[in-house]
């Protein structure tokens, strides 16, 4: 590539029904260096997530039923990225559904030096605060009417 980097595939579902299952695709080689190497990245770019249904990319997708997301949304829940779910200061919510994601952890998301997180829309506007108090990504990128909502509700929460 331009970049002199090269491409790893996981090949595996990015939500699998049980925790069992995870752990167990978890341990295929070919799945544990992709991870692995993402885990060892320099750089990274992420979509963050917002719990609203109507906008979520896991639910359109069919990997989340909404009412799951509502219960995610209830217990605290504002955001995800790498399929993560993440409270208003960006740690990691105590759901089953974490387990069962095949991805990166936020821990291992936190030790990359510079992660881009991508997101755009008003009503991601506390999945992103959540994102950036938590130090999930470094650099955003994002359109000028959910800059002007984070700024908002960033002075009015402190």
């Amino acid at each position: 590539s331009v970049l002199g980097g090269r491409c790893l595939y996981m090949r595996a579902p990015l939500i699998v029904e049980t925790p069992e299952l995870a752990r167990g695709l978890l341990e295929e080689p070919e799945l544990r260096e992709a991870l692995d190497a993402g885990a060892r990245a320099d750089f990274a770019i992420a979509g963050i997530g917002s719990v609203v249904a109507d906008h979520s990319t896991l639910v359109e997708t069919g990997y989340l039923p909404a009412e799951e997301l509502a219960k995610l949304a209830a217990t605290g829940a504002v955001g995800d990225i790498c399929s993560r779910y993440f409270d208003s200061q960006g740690r990691e919510c105590r759901a089953a559904l974490n387990e069962r994601v095949i991805g990166v952890s936020l821990d291992q998301l936190r030790a990359i030096p510079c992660v881009v997180g991508v997101a755009g829309g008003v009503w991601k506007t506390h999945a992103i605060l959540g994102a950036l108090r938590g130090r999930l990504v470094h650099v955003l990128v994002t359109d000028r009417a959910t800059a002007e909502s984070l700024l908002r509700n960033q002075f009015a929460a402190g």
